[in-house]
């Protein structure tokens, strides 16, 4: 069950709440922007999901809605950001506006961000990048939430990593964007606060066990074993040790007054400079029709390409003017609107 929320009111509920939780007008439309396109695109656990407990840190001072955003060094292709503790939000879509303009002029960069929060998805970063004309790779580190092969308790983060491409002529923007574990700690929480089972594979228990039952002690598991662990181990050396940031030491989101410090990075290539969008264009147009048009299992009746089904969500929500909240999502935002006396009833239409 949920409720349908009219789009452009959520967005202007989103935006109000972030401006009374301390966000300046300007940054506060750019990250009300961000979750609702996330919440579009049909990822609602990375869009404004998290947004009470964003606010929750900025009064207890461990998110800072007025940090600087800094450049503290840079060369010509690549840079470091410190977010002084300002929402991931926002810092990642700065450092995705950096990375695009220093592409533009060397063909391509990379810029990572440490002293920051929670960025929700990698894709709204890559659609950036994607619009833009380029290529682009975007990822994260996190706490210690995931465990890995051999080991019975949590060791690394379960760091999630992703990619996009420009549109062609022929078809929107492929993008991608995935946890290395089996399944994001965000999807585990939501059955986690429905008193509900999640699907096997997700988690082990305290033994290293699998087990169904989220609500007590658990492990996250690595996507594909050994596969899902090494690529959290590169992110992990790529983002927090290349910028010099902290690894992320504790759940920064059931320790409210605790600095999440998480970094990112985000490496953007533009294509034209390399090989020509023309070219690129028509190659991945037939890369894709070549995938659509392959034999279908039984039962199938469509082949997706990565991103595609955010795409048809994207499409979909655009033209109907609603997206829809689970009932757990209503309920936080309900305690967001308490916070600030906002309505929050205005935005449903149902």
């Amino acid at each position: 069950m949920g409720r349908k929320v009219d789009i452009a009111k959520y967005e202007s509920f989103l935006k109000e709440a972030l401006v009374c939780a301390g966000l300046n007008a300007e940054d506060a439309e750019n990250v009300a922007g961000l979750m609702i396109q996330n919440e579009k695109l049909g990822i609602s656990t990375h869009g404004s999901f998290h947004l009470v407990t964003y606010i929750k840190k900025m009064q207890a001072g461990a998110m800072d809605p007025h940090g600087e955003i800094e450049v503290i060094k840079e060369g010509p292709t690549w840079a470091v950001i410190d977010a002084h503790n300002n929402m991931g939000f926002l810092a990642s879509y700065k450092a995705m506006e950096l990375a695009i303009k220093k592409a533009k002029e060397y063909g391509m960069a990379y810029v990572t961000v440490t002293h920051s929060s929670h960025y929700g998805t990698g894709a709204a970063y890559e659609l950036m990048a994607s619009r833009a004309g380029m290529a682009s790779i975007v990822f994260s580190n996190t706490w210690k939430l995931m465990a890995v092969p051999g080991s019975r308790e949590p060791v690394i983060g379960n760091s999630p990593i992703g990619y996009g491409l420009p549109a062609t002529k022929g078809h929107p923007e492929v993008f991608m964007d995935v946890a290395t574990s089996a399944a994001s700690n965000t999807k585990v929480m939501r059955f986690i606060e429905a008193g509900e089972d999640c699907p096997p594979g997700w988690i082990v228990d305290a033994d290293g066990k699998p087990t169904t039952d989220p609500s007590k002690p658990h492990s996250l598991v690595p996507a594909g074993a050994h596969k899902g662990y090494g690529a959290a181990f590169m992110i992990e050396a790529l983002t927090a040790f290349v910028a010099g940031g902290g690894r992320v030491a504790m759940d920064w989101i059931a320790n409210i007054p605790d600095v999440a410090d998480v970094s990112h990075g985000f490496l953007v290539i533009d294509i034209s400079q390399i090989t020509g969008a023309d070219v690129y264009g028509e190659r991945l147009d037939e890369y894709i029709d070549e995938i659509h048009n392959a034999p279908k299992a039984a039962g199938a009746d469509r082949i997706f390409v990565p991103g595609e089904i955010e795409q048809d969500s994207l499409k979909a929500a655009n033209e109907a003017g609603y997206i829809e909240l689970m009932d757990v999502h209503v309920v936080r935002m309900q305690e967001v609107a308490d916070m600030f006396g906002l309505d929050l009833e205005s935005v449903f239409i149902d």
